[in-house]
């Protein structure tokens, strides 16, 4: 991904035949939850932020409005096993118990993120970084919150804690298993997509989608959520 593609944080406000024509049917609970406020998508035909991919050098725009990680801590030396680079097909989040197979994602024309049509089902850019992947941005994975029909798949992702796994099924048959370490919530509008996007060291995922106050006349949350999660090397590479 260059540093010209623009990279959305969300979803195309443009989409039709996923826009609901009411009001959610939920008004997000108040975010205020210090470490248990994280990340969770709502599509909702929202004008969701578009950054850069690749993570340039441009400073983050914004401070996080609600920020929480994990304390830093020393880690023994370990004889890990290695997770090879492979697509996800699955993604378990047992703390809230979401279980759903992953649908492709791709850029649209103005170079939004497409948007899962059904508001049970979880996508990933499957242009961008595979799970096990290194040097390279995160995994970018999305969801739905809700809709006027009622909670989506990740409506309770702001339940989750920081140390709880997220596990992804591997197309190669592995399971790669990731700790989320930290959970922001940023406006849209300021959304520092230089420091979500960057290029990590070690293979990480970032779920985003929207939340904060809901935008009646735009049909959309005000702000985008951001959880981070890291992969436990010893804690992979078994069977599907």
């Amino acid at each position: 991904m260059s540093d010209q593609m623009p990279f959305p944080g969300g979803f195309d406000p443009q989409q039709s035949g996923t826009d609901p024509q009411g009001e959610p049917s939920h008004r997000r609970r108040n975010l205020a939850r210090g470490a248990a406020a994280l990340a969770v998508v709502a599509a909702l035909g929202g004008a969701f932020l578009v950054g850069h991919a690749s993570g340039s050098d441009a400073p983050a725009t914004a401070e996080a409005v609600t920020t929480s990680a994990a304390p830093l801590q020393t880690q023994p030396t370990l004889a890990v096993k290695t997770v090879a680079p492979s697509p996800p097909v699955k993604i378990e989040i047992p703390s809230i118990g979401v279980s759903d197979d992953f649908v492709d994602l791709h850029l649209n024309p103005d170079g939004t993120l497409e948007v899962p049509t059904d508001y049970q089902q979880v996508g990933w850019y499957a242009d961008g970084a595979v799970p096990g992947d290194t040097n390279k941005p995160p995994t970018i994975i999305a969801g739905h919150v809700d809709s006027y029909q009622g909670p989506a798949v990740f409506f309770d992702l702001d339940k989750v804690k920081i140390g709880d796994q997220v596990r992804v099924t591997q197309q190669d048959g592995t399971i790669a298993v990731y700790d989320v370490y930290a959970a922001s919530q940023y406006p849209k509008t300021e959304f520092p997509a230089s420091e979500v996007y960057k290029t990590r060291s070690a293979s990480e995922l970032v779920l985003i989608t929207c939340t904060g106050a809901f935008d009646r006349t735009a049909r959309s949350y005000d702000d985008n959520l951001v959880l981070s999660a890291r992969l436990v090397p010893e804690l992979s590479g078994t069977a599907g």
